[in-house]
Formats: C-alpha cells, sequence, structure tokens
C-alpha cells in the first residue's frame, strides 16, 4: 500500500507558482521512496523513473567496515509527506514539499545517543532510477552525469540517452557524493549525496563534515528540479544554490589563444587565476547581469590556471582550472607519430581511432613517411574517416 504526497502545495498551504499552475505530481511510499515523479513539458506530462527498493529515496549510513544500510523510514502520523527512522541512537527524518517547480527535500539527523555520530559516511539516495540493462528501456533511465561539491554548496545533475534532465542542489556545505554501483558491474543503481564523511577528502570540499555530536542537529534541504536543455543546468542550478558555478567554452587554449569564461550564481567579488609558476592575478569580467559574469582569459604559460570566484554572500568556487598548452596542431602530429610506430590492428575498438585528426593531402605530403603509412591504415579499416585541414 502505498500513498501520495499533495500534487500540489496549494494543499500544503502554499502555491505551485506565481500562476498557481502545477508543474510537478510527486507520489512517496509509506517509506518514504519517491516512487511517482512527473514533470509537465510542451503540454505533456513526463515521468522520471525512481526506485522503489533499498536504493530509493532514503537516508543511509556506511559504517567504518564499509557496510553501506538504508535507513528504514515511516511516515509520520498526521502527515503525508513526513517521514522518519531510527538507527542506532540517531534519528533520520525526510519531508518533502513542492514549491517553483522543484521538488524540496529536507533530510533532518539529531543525535540522540551520547556519543558522536561518526560514520564512513552518511546521506541521502536521491533514488533516481539509473540502472540501465537493455536497450531501449534504458533511453529513458538518468544516469550522473556531473556533481560537484563545494565548501559552501552543492550541485549535480543527471540525464537519459533520451535528453531527460534532472538536476539536484544545495545551499549548504555537502561532504561528498557516491555512485553506488552493482557489485562487480558497471550498472550503477542511484547516485548519493554525502552530508557526512571522514577524511580525508577533496581540498574544495568542506572539510568539518565528520561527525554529529550527542544532543546535536543537523538539516539539509536537496532541491530537486526538471532542466528543459543542457544549456539552463548550469544557470539553474546556480540561483537553486545560491552558489557560483564555473562555464567555459573551452578548457584547453593554444598560446596567444583567449578563453570566454561564464560564472553563474550570485554577484562576483574577486575571480583569481593562479598560473602554473604560482603567481596570482585577478582578472575582472568583460559583462555582468543578474545571475551571470563573463571573462576572458590568455596566458603564455604553459600548463594548468586554477581559479578561485569568491561571491559577495561569502561563497566559493574553487579549482576550477584551464589548460594553456602547446596548440592543438602539435597533438595531431604526435598521434600520427603514435599510430605510425605502433599502429591499432582491426580487433582493436574503434574508439582507438576516432580522436585522431588526419591533415589534408596538401600537408600530408610535406610529412615524414610514417604520416601517410598512418593515413592510409586508417582508411583501410575506416573509409568514412573526415579528412581535415589543419588547425593550430
Amino acid at each position: 500500500m502505498s500513498h501520495s504526497t499533495p500534487d500540489t502545495l496549494s494543499e500544503l498551504g502554499d502555491t505551485v507558482s506565481d500562476d498557481n499552475e502545477e508543474r510537478l505530481r510527486i507520489e512517496a511510499s509509506q517509506g518514504g521512496h519517491i516512487t511517482r515523479f512527473e514533470f509537465l513539458e510542451g503540454g505533456d506530462w513526463k515521468r522520471i523513473p525512481f526506485r522503489a527498493d533499498e536504493w530509493g529515496t532514503s537516508w543511509y549510513v556506511r559504517d567504518r567496515r564499509g557496510e553501506s544500510c538504508p535507513v528504514l523510514m515511516s511516515c509520520r502520523p498526521g502527515t503525508l509527506n513526513q517521514f522518519e527512522g531510527v538507527h542506532d541512537d540517531i534519528r533520520f527524518g525526510l519531508s518533502y514539499v513542492v514549491a517553483g517547480g522543484e521538488l524540496l527535500v529536507t533530510a533532518t539527523l539529531v543525535n540522540e545517543g551520547s556519543k558522536p555520530f561518526a560514520p564512513m559516511t552518511a546521506g541521502l539516495r536521491l533514488g533516481v532510477d539509473s540502472y540501465q540493462t537493455s536497450y531501449p528501456e534504458w533511453n529513458d533511465q538518468l544516469v550522473p552525469n556531473v556533481i560537484r561539491c563545494e565548501a559552501s554548496h552543492h550541485w549535480g545533475f543527471a540525464m537519459s540517452p533520451g535528453g531527460m534532465i534532472l538536476g539536484w542542489a544545495c545551499g549548504a556545505a555537502v561532504a561528498s557524493y557516491s555512485i553506488n554501483y552493482e557489485p562487480r558491474e558497471h550498472r550503477i543503481y542511484t547516485p548519493s549525496i554525502d552530508f557526512l564523511n571522514q577524511s580525508p577528502l577533496p581540498e574544495h570540499h568542506p572539510q568539518h563534515l565528520h561527525s554529529v555530536g550527542p544532543g546535536e542537529a543537523r538539516t539539509w534541504t536537496v532541491g530537486v528540479r526538471p532542466i528543459s536543455s543542457v544549456e539552463e543546468i548550469k544557470p539553474t542550478l546556480a540561483n537553486a544554490a545560491d552558489g557560483p558555478i564555473f562555464d567555459a567554452a573551452r578548457y584547453t587554449i593554444a598560446p596567444e589563444e583567449e578563453a570566454r569564461i561564464s560564472i553563474f550564481g550570485p554577484a562576483i567579488e574577486s575571480l583569481t587565476v593562479t598560473s602554473p609558476n604560482g603567481s596570482q592575478r585577478v582578472i575582472h569580467p568583460t559583462d555582468q547581469a543578474v545571475g551571470r559574469a563573463d571573462y576572458s582569459f590568455g596566458s603564455d604559460c604553459v600548463g594548468h590556471h586554477l581559479f578561485t570566484a569568491l561571491t559577495a554572500n561569502g561563497k566559493r568556487r574553487k579549482g576550477a582550472s584551464l589548460c594553456a598548452g602547446l596548440g592543438f596542431g602539435i597533438w595531431s602530429v604526435l598521434g600520427l607519430k603514435d599510430y605510425g610506430c605502433d599502429p591499432p590492428t582491426l580487433i582493436m575498438p574503434k574508439a582507438c581511432i576516432h580522436s585522431l585528426v588526419i591533415f589534408s593531402p596538401e600537408n600530408i605530403c610535406r610529412m615524414p613517411r610514417w604520416t601517410a603509412n598512418a593515413k592510409r591504415f586508417l582508411a583501410s579499416v575506416s573509409p568514412s574517416i573526415l579528412i581535415v585541414k589543419s588547425g593550430n
């Protein structure tokens, strides 16, 4: 037996949107798993699959031995959208509210014991069904694409081969994230947001979210929403997390080339670049608008350049990287040379040759003989390979 959370927020004492139009339909089981997630797009209701088993939407705890289990939850008496459960001396809670076209998942944790709660990890299994078994059914399964933890906020999204996108964001610090794979297989059950995690963690992650003391309580709110296009992912999630998200048209640039950079989110107070030689400089925006600042960056210093953005509300994006290289033509030459010295065989995957760029015939005639040999070999295994003119 299952029951539904209200389809519209008006039933929860709020409105769905400014025009009071219903845009999401959400249902949950008595154990708190999301069982129905539908959104309105172009006049049609579309469904995003969620899991109803142990990998469904729930709190989970992974102990120091690495064993993970969901927290069994039940509906709080007198409510339709609030769930709670107890694991040892820890009381866990989940509540669901639909607002502004997104599902707000509020996760609470209260330590009712006398010792600190310090698991290996603990957090929220999102429950979106990422398990792909066969074609064409897997066209509707959303798998995690990008997930990012910052010191002050968290965001991520999953996308299906058919083009559906589900994004999520948390305006508070989140320790880490997990991708839950089937043992000894390459299939994913669902992604998880780890609210707590023992150190060490990457430098740009928050470093203090490892335990909850006796009598302490913690709360995180995660907004989950469908996103209409790839172009809208970062602007939408930056706004939802109220934190900066970095974007670049290209993450590798050649000498004397300039990269176009955008930072979405709150107003940017400063953007600092650390060069490979350790020097730092502040760059200023070329254009600014509400929710976005654009920059132009170039460098003749070869290597990775690290960007740190600080916003007016005190949130930080640290560790974004651009690589200034030697020019793209040199990689094509080195690739061709490698193929000439150790050419692939017909039994190799096509991926071994797809990334190779072959110069136009007028350029090939000025190159060593191994280049022509590589060209003849590739033409024999894949006649459709495109011959393109050289770039940089």
